[in-house]
């Protein structure tokens, strides 16, 4: 203790007021000490100490998990715990049941504080895949400054456990549309066939993410590529989402600069006016247009369990094309099955409006249907990174 106590002058010697830190919060309130890394990173390299372990957990993660800039106080505090976790005895030692969190802490840090990122990519090879799964996510999450870490995000895809693959590719969806200057046609391809050759891999914003690209990027190479892709798409045709080519074939088409190959036809009458939290009913049909006739691959089911259809999307926008607050929500899932649908043939189900828009104010809106066959898209922030089928528009008036 006496060490302790004198490590404690030291660090208020070299930092005086910045942390106002007292003798007296270490020795009757831990849970609300500043307590400095001078004393903790001893502790840490030690045995593992508990108590370290959970001043560091209470103070410096719950308390600002949240928070992409950190107080100033705290700064001093991650500069000197990364250089200790840098060498990762800690996480080597495999006997600490709060690694899975500090891998997460560190991608919080990793918005802010240099070295936490190089940590986490030291992270990708480790030997628990649920560390390896945490890293994914937390340098994805990084965004631009993640950029670098892509070859290791790329190669994680084929990891021996399939969370941590698809894990590494929600990341890779996550680093947006900037990881794509400076990438070669053929290297898109291969990140794209490995991204859809994967067992379990469910999210349609990454895989769209490298269809839009290709539809920007145009030309007689991506058209071929996609014809092949959207005939046999990559991956064992006993895997879940064997027959998912919906987009894949939207994004042929539009490099074509032919319409979309399903479109979706609005079938309720509307009446003149709706009250505002009694909206329509609306009863839809998602058909097969597509012009040279390709069979499409359509899910049925399998987004119910919300109390609504989370793979439809109603937009409504005012007349000076705002668009309208969605109801809250998350996709549960459900029961559902996969098939094709071919030229002519389609799909019907009806959209009660209430469960997917906020109560309307009186005014004259548009409204547009939207689809997508694999991702929940009900109640998504942004959907410009998506290939979607859609409506026609139609006009709703909301009355007093």
């Amino acid at each position: 203790m006496a060490e302790v106590l004198g490590t404690f002058l030291i660090f208020i010697g070299c930092y005086g007021e910045t942390m106002r830190i007292r003798v007296l919060d270490l020795k009757e309130n831990w849970r609300t000490a500043a307590v400095p890394t001078i004393v903790l990173i001893p502790m840490f390299e030690a045995n593992n100490n508990d108590w370290a372990y959970r001043t560091f957990e209470h103070r410096y993660f719950h308390e600002n998990r949240d928070s992409l800039v950190l107080p100033r106080r705290q700064r001093w505090f991650f500069h000197d715990f990364l250089l200790m976790y840098k060498s990762r005895s800690w996480l080597e030692r495999d006997e600490s049941p709060h690694d899975e969190w500090a891998v997460n802490f560190l991608g919080y840090a990793g918005e802010t504080f240099d070295g936490a990122l190089d940590t986490l990519n030291g992270v990708m090879t480790h030997h628990k895949s649920a560390l390896r799964q945490r890293a994914c996510h937390a340098l994805g999450g990084a965004r631009e400054r993640g950029l670098p870490y892509l070859p290791s995000l790329i190669k994680a895809i084929d990891d021996s456990d399939d969370d941590v693959g698809r894990a590494a590719i929600y990341a890779i969806g996550s680093l947006g549309r900037i990881q794509f200057n400076g990438m070669a046609d053929q290297q898109m391809m291969d990140v794209f066939d490995r991204i859809t050759s994967h067992k379990f891999w469910h999210d349609g914003t990454t895989r769209d993410l490298y269809l839009n690209e290709m539809i920007r990027r145009g030309g007689s190479a991506w058209e071929q590529y996609l014809i092949i892709r959207s005939k046999s798409p990559p991956g064992d045709p006993t895997f879940p989402t064997a027959n998912s080519n919906l987009e894949i074939i939207t994004a042929l088409r539009r490099i074509q600069g032919r319409h979309d190959p399903m479109r979706i036809v609005v079938k309720t009458e509307l009446q003149q006016s709706y009250p505002p939290k009694q909206l329509p009913k609306v009863k839809v049909r998602i058909e097969n247009v597509d012009e040279p006739g390709a069979s499409v691959g359509f899910t049925q089911g399998g987004d119910y369990r919300s109390g609504r259809q989370d793979r439809w999307r109603i937009d409504v926008r005012d007349k000076a094309g705002k668009a309208m607050p969605l109801k809250q929500g998350r996709n549960m899932g459900g029961i559902h099955s996969r098939g094709n649908i071919k030229k002519g043939d389609g799909w019907e189900t009806t959209l009660d409006m209430n469960k997917f828009v906020a109560p309307l104010p009186p005014g004259d809106y548009t409204v547009v249907i939207l689809y997508h066959d694999m991702q929940g898209i009900s109640n998504e922030r942004d959907l410009s990174d998506l290939i979607l089928s859609r409506s026609e528009s139609f006009t709703l008036r909301v009355r007093k």
